[in-house]
């Protein structure tokens, strides 16, 4: 099978620059094949394209000519953590408590930056979120993502089909299952600033462009003014846990114990060859196989059983602890 990649490699950098030109939309299909593809840390000023001086990036350049480019769209972080919890739910990271950094557990490197009395915690998402990744499960795509998460939870076994290194549209078991496919890039990640310091620079120092400061006059303050409004507006309809001390919010979510709750293990029934999943814990995901040696499906509705067959169930709501059980159907 000959595989086509049609044009979603989504540049959420910065309204269209470019026409979009008419399409026959019977063209594409119902389910079109995605690659996404993910670089940290760059700016306007690292592309050519945007107009920058920061690099040499032909390929970029390439692929921008043969694609929407957005000039509107800004990350909503600064950093990799909070904005990758942002581009896997689709929410501002201040409004799921998911603007701190790196949660998961402490980091070595900046072990003195953590608040006195910090314990490691996954952000627990809003009733009923899920993430895009298993949306597309559940309509029938294959997922990869190689290989970096870094979302501020412990991902689901119903998120991915694969995530590792090796990860791969390539390694569906069907070729003709659309598929959904993440490749992150860490080659333009702010730690290589000082990990390859001292190798020899691509660009000159002396033709770098410096981007603008806003100058402080009465046509300035007038628009933040009026930008303040609007941040106010937008905290009165979608909150914001920024202000909350975080260990105060960990404890919030986790109903003021020490610890984060535990997802409850799925109800298991076998009815007339069917089986049938549920867990008591509201908007928990849960997966299932028959063996340890193939991947987890997501469960969407009763599927075949005979008794004495063997079932490895797992739940886990974002946030939580997930909770995983074997038994053979009775």
């Amino acid at each position: 099978m000959k595989i086509r990649l049609f044009p979603l490699f989504v540049f959420l950098l910065f309204a269209c620059k470019n026409e979009t030109p008419k399409i026959n939309q019977s063209q594409y299909p119902e389910k079109p094949n995605i690659v996404w593809i993910v670089c940290e840390d760059l700016s306007p000023e690292h592309l050519k394209t945007y107009g920058g001086t920061g690099g040499k990036t032909p390929f970029l350049n390439a692929l921008a000519a043969e694609s929407v480019q957005y000039n509107q769209v800004f990350a909503t972080a600064g950093v990799c953590a909070p904005s990758r919890a942002t581009l896997i739910t689709g929410a501002y990271q201040t409004s799921i408590g998911a603007m701190h950094m790196r949660t998961l557990a402490p980091s070595a490197a900046a072990g003195d930056a953590y608040p006195t009395g910090f314990k490691g915690y996954s952000t627990v998402l809003p009733e009923g979120m899920k993430t895009y990744p298993e949306l597309l499960r559940m309509d029938g795509y294959f997922t990869s993502n190689n290989s970096k998460e870094d979302y501020h939870f412990k991902s689901p076994v119903t998120m991915w089909d694969e995530s590792s290194p090796k990860a791969h549209y390539r390694n569906r078991p069907d070729p003709n299952q659309p598929f959904f496919a993440i490749f992150n890039f860490t080659i333009s990640h702010e730690s290589q600033v000082w990990m390859r310091e001292k190798e020899e620079l691509l660009v000159d120092p002396k033709i770098v462009k410096v981007p603008p400061v806003y100058p402080d006059d009465s046509v300035t303050r007038s628009v933040l003014a009026e930008l303040r409004k609007a941040h106010e507006d937008w905290i009165a309809e979608f909150g914001d846990l920024g202000a909350l001390n975080e260990m105060e919010m960990v404890r919030n979510w986790w109903g003021g114990k020490d610890e984060p709750p535990i997802t409850l293990s799925p109800e298991v029934k076998l009815e007339n060859g069917k089986v049938k999943l549920n867990s008591a814990t509201s908007s928990a995901s849960i997966a299932y196989r028959k063996s340890k040696n193939v991947g987890w499906k997501v469960y969407l509705e009763p599927f075949e059983g005979n008794p004495g067959d063997s079932l490895y169930v797992n739940a886990h709501r974002i946030g939580f602890e997930p909770s995983e059980n074997a038994q053979i159907l009775k």
